[in-house]
């Protein structure tokens, strides 16, 4: 029987807890990284940015639309080092 009432992985010493804060925090990475790429995009010239106040051709740079990206990439980073679980002793 495996099962012991604590979590499903909990013969090999980790808990249901521990899954969820892994999850999180892998879901954090991965959504910083989404927003990193969305910021170098918007820092691309001669590319179509479709946010973009520039209403004739829309294809400079957007040095505001990516810093908000990338301060969001590194707010998302932060809150991926929160989520993390920490080592046990």
């Amino acid at each position: 029987m495996l099962y012991h009432g604590f979590g499903w992985l909990s013969f090999v010493g980790v808990e249901a807890g521990d899954m969820k804060r892994w999850s999180g925090f892998f879901l954090a990475l991965i959504v910083a990284l989404v927003f990193a790429l969305l910021g170098f995009y918007y820092l691309l010239p001669h590319v179509y940015h479709p946010l973009s106040s520039d209403t004739y051709l829309q294809n400079e740079p957007q040095i505001k639309h990516a810093a908000v990206f990338l301060a969001l990439s590194v707010l998302t980073l932060l809150l991926g080092a929160f989520l993390r679980p920490s080592a046990r002793a």
